[in-house]
C-alpha cells in the first residue's frame, strides 16, 4: 500500500502499473504488449525479454487447447474468469486465476487485458485442508484468519474460534449451511449462495472478498475461500475453507481511492497543464488542460511514446530537457514555441522513480506582452524601424566592432526636405502614412546587417558596417547607398491621391578610426546632412571637418543666449490689435532679443535655441514677468483695462510640470490682472498631451487668464481642439490671410474659420491685415477684429504705450514706421 501510496502521490502511476497483481496487455495474437512489475517479477524476466512473446509460451502444455479458446471467447466480447497453471523458472507448479477482458477501442477489440493472481499458496494450504480439519484451527489469531466446514448430509455448518469471532457468535457456534449463509450482507448474498453451489455442484472451488454483518450489527470485509470434499467414490460431501477479517486492508484501499480521487479532482481542476510518461517516455497520465493546451485526446496518448505523439518535439529543448532530467534526476524549466500549435509554453519537468511529472502553461499573452514593451523601448511605434536609443546601442557595437577588426563603417544620416510644409498641407494622417513609407523604401535597399533607425520627426539614420579597410573604398560603398535611397524616395507612390515623389538631404560620415564616438559619428553625420541641405537639398554630403565650425558657433550661440537670461536682455516689444471701429481691443507681445552687437533679433534668431537648449523654461517666465509688469501699470490708463495683452507660450514650456504654479505666481507678484492676460498657444502644444493641456487650461481659466489659438487652420486636429478645449479666441494665420484677395482656397478657408468660430461662440481675429482690400473681405465675412502692419508694426513698450494708449487707436497705418 505504501509503494501504491507513493506512486499516486509522485507521478499518479496508471492503476496498470501499480496493480498489486500481476497484469498483462496482449494484442489480438497473444503477444504480450505491456506487463506491469509484478508479472515480471511472478515470471523471472525483464519487461524487454516479455514484450512481443506468446502467452502460451507460460502455460502448461496440458492447458493450450483449454486456454486458446478462453482467448478466442474474450476476443469475441466475452470476459472470462479462469484457473491455469505453469511452471516457474525453478520447475514448481505455480497456479493462478486469471480476470480476462477485452480492450475495447472505439467500439472495436484490440487485444485482452488480464489480471493474474498467484494463488499458489492458496492451493497448498487447500491440499493441506484436506488431509487435516486442523489446519483450520491452526489459522493464525493475529492474522485473523479461520477455517469452517460444511457438512451437506448433515445440513451442519462447523466455524473455528477465529472464525466465530470475525462474526461475534459464542465459540463453537453450530449453524445450518442457509444461517451460515445469512451472516453474508444484501449485496453479497447472492454472490456467495452462486459461487458455493458451483462448489458443491461441480466442485469449483471460490476464492471471494465479500462483506458479512456481524452478530452484533457490524460490517465486515471478510476473503472467503472454499473447495469441495469428496468421498472416495468422488461425491462432494463437504465445503471447506478458510476466512479472514480483510476490513483493515479495505478501509486502506478505500482511503486510497478516496485520495487517489481527490488529487485525480486536483490534477483536473489545475491551470495548468499535467502529464507524466514512465522511464520509457510513454505517457502515463494527462489531465484535461494538457488536452485541450495539446489539442489531443488523452485516450489516444495514454502508453504512446512523447517522440511518436509529437515527432516535431525529437532534437528540440524538450527532447533534451526531459532526456535531462531522466538520466540527472534533476528538475528542469525551460520556454519555447511550439510551431506546430502555434503556442509559447513555459515547462517545468520533475523527475520521479517512475518517470517524469511534467507541469507546462499558455505564455502567449505574456509573450506578446513582453514583445510590446520591447517593441515600445527599442522600436518606433509609427514605423516599426529601430528607436534612437536602439539606434546608438547598435552603433556602439558596431564602432567596437570596426575598431577591433580594423574594418570601416559609415553612418547616413537622412532628413525629409519640406516635411513640414507637406504636413501641414497634407495632414497628420497623410504625414503618417509618408513616414512609413519613407521607412520602407530605406528598409529595402539595404543590407539585412545594417540598421535602419527613426531618428526622431522626420529624420532617419542608416548605419552599414563592414566595408573595408580602405578609407576611399568604404565611402564609395556609402555614396552608392546614399544614391540608392534618394532613387527609391523618389520614386511614385502609384497610389491614386498620394505624394509619391519624395526628396531628402544625406549626410555621410565614417567611423572605426582610434577615437571616434558615438556622439561624435552622429554629429558628423548630422553636419554633413545640413551641407547638403545647403547645396539645395535632394543630395548628399561627405562630413566636412571644416562644418565644425558650425558646433562651434551653435555652442557659442548657445552660450551668448545664457548669458543675454541672465543679463535681461530680453524685452516684450507690443504690436496692436483693433476692432472694426479702429478701436484698440487688445495687444500680443512678441519676445525680442537686444543684443548689444547685433542689435534688435527676432524671435526666429534664438526661439528654437531656447527650446533645444533647455533655456526657454528661464527665458519663458521672464518675459511673462514682464508683461505682466507693464499690464499692472497699464491699468491707470483710459483704455488700460479695456483690453488683453497675448503672449505666446511654447511647448515646451507649457507642458512643464509646474507651469500654471509658475503663471499663477507670476500674477500674484506683479498685481497684474489675469482678465486681461490671454495666453497664445499653437496646436503644436495642444497635440503633445490632450489630458494635460485641458486640466492647465481649466486651471488657468479659473483664475480668468484667457486663451488664443495662434495659427489656426495650418494644424491637422483643429476641430478637435476647438470642440474640447477652453478656448477664448482663434487667431486666423497670416498665410491664409494675406492670400484671400488672390487665391480662392484661402478665401473659402478664411472664411470657414470664421463661420466655425462664431458657431462656437469663439473670438475670433485675423493676423496678417496689411491693406484696407483685405480688412473690407474679413469685415464681410464676419470678422470684426485684425492685428497687422496696417494697424502697427511690433514696438517697444514706450511707443506702444504713447501711440495707442494715450489716444485712440486711428485706424491706418500712420505709425507703422514707429517699430
Amino acid at each position: 500500500m505504501t509503494a501504491r501510496l507513493s506512486h499516486i502521490l509522485e507521478a499518479c502511476r496508471a492503476l496498470f502499473h501499480g496493480h498489486p497483481d500481476a497484469v498483462y496487455l496482449m494484442d489480438t495474437q497473444g503477444h504480450y504488449v505491456q506487463v506491469n512489475e509484478q508479472a515480471c517479477r511472478i515470471l523471472g524476466l525483464a519487461r524487454t525479454e516479455l514484450i512481443g512473446r506468446h502467452y502460451g509460451e507460460f502455460i502448461a502444455p496440458e492447458e493450450h487447447e483449454r486456454l486458446d479458446a478462453i482467448f478466442e471467447d474474450v476476443l469475441r466480447g466475452h470476459p472470462r474468469a479462469f484457473e491455469h497453471t505453469c511452471a516457474a523458472q525453478d520447475g514448481a507448479r505455480m497456479h493462478f486465476t486469471v480476470n480476462a477482458m477485452p480492450l475495447l477501442v472505439d467500439g472495436k477489440v484490440a487485444g485482452v487485458y488480464a489480471i493474474t493472481q498467484d494463488v499458489t499458496e492458496h492451493r497448498r494450504m487447500e491440499e493441506a485442508l484436506r488431509d487435516s480439519e486442523m489446519l483450520l484451527r491452526a489459522a493464525s489469531h493475529s492474522a485473523r484468519l479461520g477455517g469452517w466446514l460444511a457438512d451437506l448430509a448433515a445440513d451442519r455448518m462447523r466455524w473455528s474460534d477465529e472464525v466465530c469471532a470475525i462474526h461475534d457468535m459464542p465459540v463453537e457456534t453450530a449453524l445450518t449451511v442457509a444461517e451460515g449463509m445469512n451472516f453474508y450482507a444484501p449485496e453479497s448474498i447472492d454472490r456467495f449462495r452462486e459461487v458455493f453451489q458451483a462448489c458443491v455442484s461441480r466442485g469449483t472451488p471460490f476464492d471471494e472478498e465479500l462483506e458479512v454483518i456481524s452478530a452484533r450489527g457490524r460490517r465486515v470485509w471478510v476473503r472467503t475461500i472454499g473447495e469441495a470434499v469428496r468421498d472416495p467414490e468422488g461425491t462432494i460431501i463437504q465445503v471447506r475453507g478458510a476466512i479472514q477479517d480483510i476490513s483493515k486492508r479495505k478501509g486502506t484501499e478505500a482511503k486510497l481511492r478516496h485520495l487517489e480521487s481527490r488529487l485525480s479532482g486536483a490534477m483536473e481542476a489545475m491551470s495548468d497543464a499535467f502529464l507524466t510518461v514512465d522511464r520509457d517516455y510513454r505517457y502515463t497520465y494527462v489531465n484535461r488542460e494538457a488536452e485541450r493546451l495539446l489539442g489531443r485526446r488523452r485516450e489516444e496518448m495514454i502508453g504512446r511514446p512523447v517522440w511518436d505523439e509529437f515527432p516535431d518535439l525529437s532534437g528540440t529543448v524538450t527532447e533534451m530537457s526531459f532526456r535531462r532530467a531522466m538520466d540527472e534526476g534533476c528538475t528542469v524549466h525551460y520556454e519555447f514555441r511550439y510551431e506546430p500549435l502555434g503556442k509559447w509554453m513555459e515547462v517545468h519537468v520533475y523527475p520521479a522513480p517512475e518517470g517524469l511529472a511534467v507541469y507546462f502553461c499558455d505564455i502567449d499573452e505574456r509573450k506578446r506582452t513582453e514583445e510590446e514593451i520591447q517593441s515600445l523601448a527599442f522600436y518606433d511605434s509609427l514605423t516599426g524601424l529601430p528607436n534612437r536609443r536602439l539606434l546608438m546601442d547598435r552603433l556602439q557595437q558596431s564602432l567596437a566592432a570596426s575598431q577591433r577588426l580594423g574594418l570601416l563603417g559609415t553612418v547616413l544620416f537622412l532628413d525629409l526636405d519640406n516635411f513640414k510644409t507637406l504636413n501641414d498641407t497634407l495632414g497628420h494622417s497623410e504625414g503618417d502614412a509618408l513616414l512609413r513609407r519613407v521607412a520602407e523604401r530605406l528598409a529595402a535597399c539595404v543590407r539585412a546587417t545594417d540598421t535602419v533607425a527613426r531618428f526622431g520627426g522626420d529624420e532617419y539614420v542608416v548605419v552599414l558596417g563592414n566595408l573595408g579597410a580602405d578609407a576611399e573604398e568604404a565611402m564609395a560603398q556609402a555614396e552608392f547607398m546614399a544614391r540608392k535611397m534618394l532613387a527609391a524616395l523618389h520614386q511614385p507612390s502609384g497610389e491614386p491621391g498620394r505624394q509619391g515623389q519624395i526628396t531628402c538631404s544625406i549626410g555621410i560620415t565614417l567611423f572605426g578610426m582610434p577615437g571616434d564616438t558615438v556622439d561624435r559619428v552622429i554629429m558628423q553625420a548630422d553636419l554633413a546632412m545640413y551641407q547638403a541641405k545647403a547645396s539645395g537639398r535632394n543630395t548628399y554630403r561627405r562630413f566636412d571637418p571644416s562644418a565644425q565650425s558650425t558646433v562651434h558657433l551653435r555652442a557659442q550661440m548657445e552660450e551668448e543666449l545664457r548669458r543675454a537670461v541672465e543679463e535681461g536682455e530680453f524685452i516684450p516689444y507690443y504690436q496692436p490689435q483693433v476692432d472694426i471701429g479702429g478701436e484698440l481691443s487688445g495687444a500680443e507681445a512678441l519676445a525680442r532679443w537686444s543684443h548689444p552687437q547685433r542689435g534688435i533679433l527676432g524671435p526666429s534668431d534664438f526661439i528654437h535655441l531656447a527650446e533645444e537648449s533647455g533655456l526657454i523654461f528661464r527665458l519663458g517666465p521672464l518675459l511673462l514677468e514682464c508683461v505682466c509688469r507693464h499690464v499692472a501699470g497699464w491699468a491707470a490708463h483710459p483704455q488700460g483695462p479695456g483690453f488683453r495683452v497675448d503672449v505666446n507660450i511654447s511647448a515646451r514650456q507649457f507642458h512643464h510640470p509646474d507651469f500654471v504654479h509658475q503663471v499663477i505666481s507670476v500674477i500674484e507678484s506683479t498685481g497684474a490682472d489675469p482678465r486681461q492676460l490671454r495666453l497664445e498657444l499653437t496646436e503644436g502644444a495642444l497635440l503633445l498631451n490632450m489630458d494635460d493641456t485641458i486640466s492647465k487650461m481649466k486651471a488657468l481659466t479659473s483664475c480668468g487668464i484667457g486663451f488664443a489659438l495662434d495659427d489656426f487652420g495650418t494644424g491637422y486636429s483643429s476641430l478637435y481642439y476647438l470642440k474640447h478645449l477652453p478656448l477664448n479666441q482663434v487667431k486666423i494665420d497670416q498665410r491664409f490671410v494675406r492670400g484671400v484677395l488672390d487665391d480662392s482656397s484661402d478665401a473659402a478657408i478664411v472664411r470657414a474659420i470664421i463661420v466655425l468660430a462664431q458657431s462656437l461662440g469663439l473670438d475670433v481675429i485675423a493676423e496678417g491685415v496689411e491693406s484696407v482690400p483685405v480688412r473690407d473681405f474679413l469685415v464681410k465675412q464676419g470678422c470684426l477684429k485684425f492685428q497687422g502692419f496696417l494697424y502697427g508694426h511690433p514696438i517697444p513698450r514706450e511707443q506702444f504705450e504713447k501711440f495707442f494708449l494715450s489716444t485712440p487707436a486711428s485706424g491706418h497705418n500712420d505709425i507703422g514706421g514707429c517699430g
